[in-house]
């Protein structure tokens, strides 16, 4: 087997995670993005099981994002013969793909991922909420047209 045959096994795996992934993020997406929010205006005025919807949701947007541009995004590059670079260049290669509408939304996507991941304050959390809310319809979509084009590159 040679390595491209590596890399393409790779790449097949990869999307399998990343079709599940999306798909369990769309489902909660759907069922979370209707929760009645506006009322609130601290953390602490929020029942358990909303506030579990919330990190169900938030923690899946960011494990999405990490599935989308650090797995695949880099897998096509590599098969694609296309230096690493950083991230910033991935999202801008994939913008010249037409996998996402502007790199400037997936860098926005990309910090949000970091906020969740990183710097996560609860009393930050119905902000978080409302960007994941913003930019979940951009990641479902970017990863469903990411979708078809790695499945044309298998073939």
């Amino acid at each position: 087997m040679t390595r491209r045959d590596l890399l393409k096994a790779n790449l097949k795996e990869s999307l399998e995670q990343l079709e599940s992934a999306t798909a369990i993020f769309t489902r909660t997406f759907d069922e979370v993005r209707g929760l009645p929010l506006k009322d609130y205006q601290r953390i602490s005025d929020i029942n358990w099981e909303t506030l579990k919807d919330i990190e169900t949701l938030t923690a899946r947007f960011a494990r999405l994002s990490d599935i989308f541009v650090q797995k695949i995004l880099r897998l096509i590059d590599i098969i694609e013969l296309v230096s690493d670079g950083s991230i910033l260049d991935r999202i801008n290669r994939a913008e010249k793909r037409r996998l996402i509408k502007s790199s400037e939304t997936l860098v926005a996507i990309r910090d949000l991922r970091n906020d969740i991941s990183h710097d996560y304050l609860p009393d930050e959390l119905l902000t978080i909420y409302n960007e994941v809310i913003k930019y979940s319809p951009e990641l479902i979509k970017a990863c469903e047209l990411t979708i078809k084009y790695a499945k044309k590159l298998l073939s």
